[in-house]
């Protein structure tokens, strides 16, 4: 699996999880983004051109990877950083979790009021080709009046604290240096015009 990325580094994890299932291995799909983060793999060329963030990227939602058609808007106050999004949080008001959503039934099925709920739906980010799992957060409002933001550990204690205590793996995409400044690593360059990703929504196959 890691050699198949090393080869062709634009492989997304669900091409990895059909080519395993192909060879009759069952692996669910974070199983394999945890192994490609542990060898500094992200299913993508670091050594992408640089592409202008300044038009909104379009990603959409499938069921049982069956696409849905659902697309979201994410805000990340940090988006030089986008390559270290961890997940995508939504208010428990957020659109999706009413009326006619197609991914609704799998976010009530996890939601539980007050809690910070992980759920089986996750987000594709078409700008970095990122896989990012979608969870209701415990918080009624977000700063900046948002219903979905997204993740980014590196740059935001609370993102890395529920990352953590959530178990979700995440790349470290700062680092300090000897002035005490610090850099953007382990990210492909991104031209920051704007602050907003649009996401694909998706609910993966079952382990």
């Amino acid at each position: 699996m890691v050699r198949s990325v090393k080869d062709n580094p634009q492989t997304t994890s669900r091409e990895l999880q059909h080519q395993l299932a192909a060879d009759g291995v069952t692996v669910h799909r974070s199983t394999i983004q945890r192994t490609l983060h542990k060898e500094k793999l992200y299913g993508e060329s670091d050594a992408k051109e640089a592409v202008s963030a300044s038009t909104p990227q379009t990603e959409s939602a499938e069921v049982d990877d069956a696409e849905t058609g659902e697309k979201i808007s994410a805000f990340a106050f940090n988006p030089e950083a986008i390559y270290g999004a961890s997940h995508i949080a939504i208010l428990p008001s957020h659109r999706l979790l009413h009326g006619d959503s197609k991914v609704k039934g799998a976010l009530q099925e996890a939601f539980v009021a007050g809690n910070d709920c992980l759920t089986r739906v996750s987000a594709v980010n078409l700008f970095t080709k990122q896989e990012l799992p979608l969870l209701i957060s415990a918080k009624h409002e977000f700063e900046g009046y948002l219903d979905c933001k997204i993740g980014i550990p590196s740059t935001n204690l609370d993102d890395a604290m529920l990352a953590d205590i959530l178990r979700i793996p995440y790349a470290e995409v700062t680092e300090v240096l000897k002035d005490g400044t610090e850099r953007i690593t382990n990210s492909a360059k991104v031209c920051t015009a704007n602050e907003s990703f649009t996401l694909e929504l998706e609910i993966p196959y079952s382990e």
